[in-house]
């Protein structure tokens, strides 16, 4: 039998988890409804943004806590991200960011992020003549290739508990505006709403990549699949699509003579090797004409 004194410790110890819940209840809907600004963070994630060396620094219109849905509670958002050069041009910008930050720095008195997702932003990448790459984002200065190679370096480097970049495990751009345009091959793509994610692994990175390229009248989808060598330096890629017009397919390199006149769809895949200069090796090429029923 309870006594009257462990009845109570009960009761008290129910009415504070129901007074927990009901709270945790009230801040979840608040979430949902809204972001909770926290600008007092803003300094804090602009310095675990930028540059090491100083190349450029980060700055942020606002910073807040918002629901992230069901596979994760809370995310950290930055709004109005620029990254600013020393002489205080604009290199880069993202309308909105999602950050999450490690709990091992922050123990440590770090801040630093173990996961950042781009959203919305507007690219232009750029493969010259000489076969260099470029980037803009956001802005058309065509100054953003250090920022690009900054953020993603730190998923090329091995991980550092030393360093903020140390512990950063996945960047993703989701619903990108991205231009390709390839001067050496004298053509353009448009590629509406990409989404691309990378993940550091222990020989170097993977990524994935799916969208849409505007082609003529046509809008073919592609999966990528890359798999980055730390060791080797080079990018191992396959790429897959279903009912490409063999007139886009013409449009490969290499490729134009043996699609002269065809009218057909493929569905296929194609891979090879890429190393850091933009050359490609390997390439391999599995067409299967599309089964129209007739």
């Amino acid at each position: 039998m309870l006594t009257r004194a462990t009845r109570l410790t009960v009761e008290i110890v129910a009415v504070a988890l129901a007074g927990t819940a009901i709270l945790l209840a009230l801040a979840a809907w608040r979430l949902s409804t809204s972001p909770v600004f926290l600008d007092f963070l803003t300094p804090s994630i602009e310095r675990a943004l930028s540059a090491e060396d100083g190349a450029f620094a980060i700055r942020l219109d606002r910073t807040a806590l918002a629901g992230g849905g069901w596979d994760r509670t809370l995310d950290i958002r930055a709004y109005g991200l620029r990254a600013l050069g020393p002489a205080g041009s604009v290199l880069a910008s993202v309308p909105e960011l999602s950050v999450s930050l490690s709990t091992r720095a922050l123990i440590r008195g770090m801040v630093a992020p173990t996961r950042i997702e781009a959203l919305g932003p507007r690219i232009h990448l750029l493969r010259g003549a000489d076969g260099a790459f470029a980037f803009s984002v956001g802005v058309d200065t065509g100054q953003g290739t250090g920022v690009v190679e900054s953020t993603f370096g730190g998923l090329l480097a091995a991980p550092d508990p030393a360093r903020a970049t140390g512990y950063l495990s996945r960047v993703s751009v989701l619903a990108a505006e991205i231009l390709v345009e390839d001067r050496k091959l004298d053509k353009s793509w448009n590629l509406p709403a990409a989404d691309v994610t990378l993940v550091r692994d222990a020989a170097g990175l993977r990524g994935r990549l799916a969208f849409n390229v505007d082609i003529d009248d046509e809008s073919p989808h592609f999966d990528v699949d890359l798999v980055y060598d730390r060791d080797t330096d080079s990018i191992d890629f396959e790429a897959s699509f279903q009912a490409l017009d063999a007139r886009l397919v013409a449009q490969i390199p290499g490729l134009p003579a043996l699609f002269e006149g065809v009218e057909t769809e493929f569905d296929g895949t194609v891979a090879g090797r890429l190393d850091l200069t933009g050359n490609i090796g390997g390439a391999r090429f599995d067409l299967a004409e599309v089964d129209d029923g007739l």
